[in-house]
């Protein structure tokens, strides 16, 4: 199993992509993170703050990392294994 999250931060909007590639599947980085960063764009899920420093790279980095391990530990919500 292979997951892909990419983050984009435009001034205080964050918002999260991600792809995940089934387990039967052949893993492609390209196509997921074209579908990460699609995902990203359209999503309607957006965190917003008022000033950058709410939002700078230490504190993105941790909220990826928070839903990386929750996509990982719930798995089945996203794809049927």
């Amino acid at each position: 199993m292979s997951v892909i999250i990419k983050a984009i931060v435009k001034e205080t909007t964050l918002r999260l992509g991600h792809a995940i590639c089934h387990p039967d599947d052949d893993f492609d980085m390209d196509k997921g993170l074209e579908l990460a960063i699609r995902n990203a764009k359209t999503s309607p899920r957006e965190l917003v703050a008022n000033s950058y420093s709410l939002l700078g790279n230490d504190r993105c980095q941790s909220i990826v990392c928070d839903e990386f391990d929750y996509i990982a530990n719930n798995l089945e919500k996203y794809i049927g294994v």
